[in-house]
């Protein structure tokens, strides 16, 4: 038994109410594929209720808060007919890299504590144009510099290694019936977002909406800039 599910265990067992207050759906990832756009969007829909803070990390193996305090965060949508938080780091599986072996076993724990009927939600990308696109996110995040290797910071930090889709795919199914995962592409809502909205509303069961938030661009990654000089990214 990991330490994921002992911990979920733990929770369930000393948790007397607020149970009504769980989740019913999670964007589980991926990171930098467009799920600050949907948390948005489904956070601006009159049926649901989104965490104000986007990313709570409370099913990683390095979560700082209770079940209680987590359960908290949902208290304003007791009466919605969703309720749902985004960590893209959710996605990760077991792996030889770090930063993977050190969330725990995710689903586990989400099954553990929500069950099998919660909605999970993904956004692909194109996985070279992702790979790129956390490369420089983690760049002007600092946390490597211009003297590094491109192929070490990019198997160090699992640059690469998220972008392996099936993998992670196929380690969530182990737990998780592909009945209750909805999935979106970034490219799609990219060259279409209200339609990409209209079909996200509807394939986590909420109502028809107009949403004219929906062409809102959020979190643009970060781009080359060459001035003729030199190559930065901004």
């Amino acid at each position: 038994m990991t330490s994921g599910s002992s911990h979920s265990e733990q929770f369930v067992l000393s948790t007397d109410s607020g149970l009504d207050l769980l989740p019913n759906l999670i964007v589980i990832g991926v990171q930098k594929a467009g799920s600050t756009w949907i948390h948005r969007r489904l956070q601006e829909h009159p049926d649901a209720f989104m965490t104000s803070e986007k990313e709570t990390s409370f099913f990683l193996a390095n979560r700082s808060e209770t079940i209680t305090e987590y359960l908290q965060r949902f208290e304003g949508g007791r009466n919605a007919v969703l309720r749902g938080e985004s960590t893209p780091a959710y996605f990760w599986s077991p792996s030889t890299i770090d930063i993977a072996n050190a969330h725990g076993n995710v689903p586990s724990v989400i099954r553990k504590i929500c069950g099998t009927n919660i909605q999970l939600l993904l956004s692909f990308r194109d996985p070279v144009s992702r790979t790129i696109s956390a490369y420089y996110h983690h760049f002007v995040a600092g946390r490597y510099d211009a003297s590094m290797s491109v192929l070490d910071v990019m198997n160090r930090i699992g640059i690469i290694e998220m972008s392996r889709y099936s993998k992670h795919w196929a380690y969530w199914l182990q737990y998780f019936p592909e009945k209750v995962v909805r999935v979106s592409c970034l490219e799609d809502i990219a060259t279409d977002p209200e339609a990409s909205c209209a079909k996200l509303y509807a394939s986590v069961g909420l109502a028809r909406f107009n949403n004219p938030a929906a062409q809102k661009k959020e979190n643009e990654g970060s781009v080359l800039v060459w001035d003729g000089e030199v190559l930065s990214i901004s």
